[in-house]
């Protein structure tokens, strides 16, 4: 086979058993890589979403004790109070992950 050539099934292209068995590993190796990343990431974004949710509770629960009137003139800055919050937590995300640099360890 000339080495510009790809073969159609890379994996029986009469490769030696030694480089299929690199191969295996190699493949193996990339898709644990992948699998630990993402376990990774949804921990995170579990524990995020679970402190924001938190923090949500603990604003429905002072709000409960204002009357209507106020209610309605405060909603549309705890929405916003919200939105910032989830913005907060997505940044420190990002911060994290890039301070862990690209192995997922410090």
């Amino acid at each position: 086979m000339d080495e510009k050539t790809i073969a159609v099934d890379r994996f029986n292209a009469g490769y030696d058993k030694t480089y299929k068995a690199w191969l295996k590993d190699n493949i193996q190796e990339e898709d644990k890589y992948a699998l630990e990343s993402v376990t990774q990431e949804l921990e995170s974004l579990r524990s995020d979403l679970g402190e924001l949710n938190l923090w949500i509770e603990d604003k429905k629960n002072g709000m409960c004790r204002e009357d209507w009137e106020e209610k309605g003139r405060r909603s549309e800055g705890y929405l916003l109070m919200i939105q910032y919050r989830f913005q907060h937590l997505i940044v420190q995300n990002k911060r994290s992950k890039s301070e862990a640099g690209p192995s997922g360890t410090s």
